[in-house]
Parts: C-alpha cells; sequence; structure tokens
C-alpha cells in the first residue's frame, strides 16, 4: 500500500467524518419519527414538542395546524372513537442537504373501533421536511399521504397478553422490563444442547 502524505490523510478523514455525520443526522431523523409515533400512539402529547418546531405544521388531510392545534385535533377523535391504534413506521428515505432535509416514511396505522367490532386501517406516507435547529432535526411541515384505506374484523385480545394504555402504565414504560411471580412460575426450559 502506498504512503499517504498529510493532505490525502485529512482528505480521507473529512470524509469519514462526512459519512458519520450523515448517518448520525439520518438516525435522529429516523428517531424523531418513531417518537412521533409513541407520542400519538400513548397520547403522550408532551412528546410532540420534540418532534415538530414550534412553527411546524401538520398536514392531516383537511386538518393544518401547529402540534397543539393536532393534539387538539387528534386527542378527542381517537377517545372518541378508537380503544386502540398503533402507528408502523416502515420504509424510510431520506435526503439531507446541510441543515434540510425531506423525508419520506410508509406507515400502516391500525385503529381499532371503540365498539369492538373492526379495525380500520390506513396506508400512509409521512411526507416531510425536517430542519436542524440548534443541533437538534425535528418536522417544520408534515403532510401525509393516504394511499389506502380497509376494515377488518376485530378478534378478541389474546387472554395471556398485556393490553395496550394510552398512558404511563403501559408495558413499554416499564424500568426494568420484568415479568410478573406469576408468570416467572411458568418459565419453561428447554433442554440443554
Amino acid at each position: 500500500m502506498p504512503e499517504l502524505d498529510n493532505a490525502e490523510i485529512l482528505k480521507r478523514i473529512a470524509e469519514l467524518e462526512a459519512r458519520q455525520r450523515h448517518s448520525e443526522d439520518r438516525q435522529a431523523i429516523l428517531d424523531c419519527i418513531m417518537l412521533y409515533t409513541r407520542a400519538i400512539d400513548r397520547h403522550e402529547w408532551s412528546l410532540l414538542e420534540e418532534v415538530y418546531h414550534p412553527d411546524g405544521i401538520a398536514n392531516h388531510g383537511d386538518f393544518v395546524g401547529d402540534r397543539a392545534a393536532l393534539r387538539d385535533f387528534l386527542e378527542p377523535m381517537y377517545h372518541a372513537n378508537y380503544a386502540i391504534h398503533t402507528h408502523h413506521v416502515m420504509n424510510h428515505l431520506c435526503e439531507i442537504d446541510g441543515d434540510v432535509a425531506h423525508a419520506e416514511t410508509t406507515a400502516l396505522v391500525m385503529m381499532a373501533l371503540k365498539d369492538g367490532t373492526h379495525v380500520n386501517m390506513l396506508g400512509a406516507r409521512y411526507i416531510d421536511r425536517f430542519e436542524r435547529r440548534d443541533g437538534r432535526w425535528k418536522i417544520a411541515l408534515r403532510r401525509i399521504v393516504s394511499d389506502f384505506r380497509c376494515r377488518a374484523e376485530r378478534l378478541p385480545n389474546y387472554a395471556n397478553f398485556p393490553n395496550g394504555r394510552w398512558d404511563r402504565e403501559d408495558l413499554s414504560y416499564e424500568r426494568p422490563v420484568a415479568l410478573p411471580a406469576a408468570l416467572r412460575q411458568q418459565v419453561k426450559r428447554g433442554r440443554a444442547g
């Protein structure tokens, strides 16, 4: 391998630092999108402050507003109509240009009706413009594309699974995650290999 001069070494270090920064930025943007789903699905509305800039705008169909208005729009709708809902983030594309990024993220939203009969499903895409301000990536503008909607029969939940909740009593907040004593007694052991 040929010996590198200082200029070449510095150039390679700069390239590595740029790639590392890009990876960190992309992960911070994806983390922000995931935090949105936590805020919405657990009704932990204060997390929207970590997701949207103060002047950030959400566009959900006919709704257009800031993060406070988004809560005012979603919270009563969810409480009036749904027993539980989950937002599943899937494919994610992200183009970063300095302190601005554009992302397209596929989402599948499942909303179980309060009457227990059906689950409404929405295949959607989050089309986001992110901006890095004060070192933090947050949404400046979110537009949601609806690709499809459908409805499925809702089956009873499994009796031996915890039910999801809209508060900090949800299992996802438990630290450390542990088995209740009754379940610890049921642990089955396989044969040692």
